[in-house]
């Protein structure tokens, strides 16, 4: 006889790890279904916010490398911010170490996964959505599409397909582990690296990830624009892998996170920060309100479609579409342009007083603002 889960998982990433750690926890028959066999390497960054870091379980800190506390903003040329808090604000892994860690969670919760599964077909019913892959087929009542940006669900579900931007990087492995040393305390983000987009060094514990960011498609651009962003990153006698690449789902205003009994969560529901490329910390907030929105419509009857759009139209959108006014006016006049306005008094004091601590939870900190080559204080209140 078929076993007919509650919830049926694609994709054992943050969202559906998350998705089924919470379904367990709340006492819900899980099944996750993930193609892939673990551990498994993910193109990423790898860089976690607070806000993210924040709700995860104290057994994570195994798998996270660095808490960094500083943030250096370079708009190009002789404009920069670098931004000191008195708390972590990005913290780095690995997706291998990272997204093993969420599985071991979920499964400790009460989840079941099986990996090297690929879904070839779903139909979904009344009652129920069957998921079919190599002769074989599970049911569940519901099912949570996690399967990323470019995942099979959404196409077999005949939902149109997510437009998406490109990201790559590479890892710099250092000649001695002092030169790596220095460079462990801040995070960098170039808005002139990129069109629309920016790059990024981000501290592991034994290497750099240098990569770039940009609202455009994969392609051979964004590899030649990663070239010239790491020939300026005085990597001379660094080990170098790479590159690697990945895609970026854009979300579409208005776009669709759930079809009758299927939802979707994460990059498959285009849940990624427009500007910076971000989705992890999205991708747990909507895994964990999936399995939520589930079980409130098999506890009271609520329709499971209805209650998580609302949920994700008002907890997690919000912070998807933070930067977007700020990325917004970035693009459009250009790093230098914006750069000096960003650094000036007035805007400066915009900016100590609504940066991004306030909506991150943080509690200030130093400013340092560059102007020509020269590094100046603002305090933060």
């Amino acid at each position: 006889m078929t076993t007919v889960y509650d919830l049926l998982v694609v994709g054992a990433g943050p969202a559906g790890s998350a998705c089924a750690r919470r379904a367990g926890e709340l006492g819900l028959r899980c099944l996750a279904l993930e193609r892939s066999s673990f551990p498994r390497e993910k193109p990423c960054a790898g860089g976690l916010t607070w806000g993210a870091f924040s709700g995860l379980d104290p057994g994570a800190r195994a798998v996270l490398h660095n808490e960094i506390a500083s943030v250096e903003i370079d708009f190009g040329g002789a404009a920069g911010l670098l931004w000191r808090a008195r708390e972590p604000v990005i913290i780095t892994t690995t997706r291998r170490e990272f997204d093993s860690h969420l599985v071991e969670r979920a499964v400790a919760a009460g989840a079941g996964f099986e990996f090297g599964v690929q879904a070839t077909a779903v139909a979904a019913g009344n009652d129920a959505v069957t998921v079919r892959a190599g002769g074989r087929e599970w049911s569940g009542r519901y099912l949570v599409a996690a399967d990323g940006a470019d995942g099979v669900i959404r196409r077999l579900a005949c939902l149109p397909p997510l437009t998406q931007f490109g990201a790559a990087y590479v890892r710099a492995f250092p000649p001695t582990a002092s030169a790596l040393e220095s460079l462990r305390e801040a995070v960098v983000f170039d808005l002139s690296a990129a069109p629309r987009g920016y790059g990024w060094v981000f501290p592991k514990r034994d290497h750099l990830n240098v990569g770039v960011y940009t609202q455009r498609p994969l392609g051979r651009g964004l590899l030649e624009l990663l070239e010239q962003f790491v020939s300026t990153r005085d990597l001379s006698g660094w080990r170098l892998e790479g590159p690697l690449a990945g895609r970026a789902p854009a979300r579409s205003r208005g776009a669709r996170v759930a079809a009758g009994r299927i939802l979707f969560a994460g990059d498959a529901a285009g849940l990624v920060d427009p500007i910076t490329g971000e989705g992890i910390s999205h991708a747990l907030a909507s895994g964990a309100e999936a399995a939520d929105a589930v079980h409130q419509s098999l506890e009271a009857g609520e329709s499971a479609e209805e209650v998580y759009a609302r949920s994700i139209r008002t907890r997690v959108l919000p912070a998807v579409d933070r930067l977007t006014p700020i990325g917004s006016f970035v693009h459009a006049v250009g790093p230098r342009v914006s750069g000096r306005v960003v650094t000036s008094p007035v805007a400066l004091a915009l900016v100590a007083r609504f940066g991004p601590w306030s909506a991150e939870g943080l509690a200030g900190g130093e400013l340092l603002v560059r102007r020509a080559s020269e590094w100046h204080p603002a305090r933060l209140v």
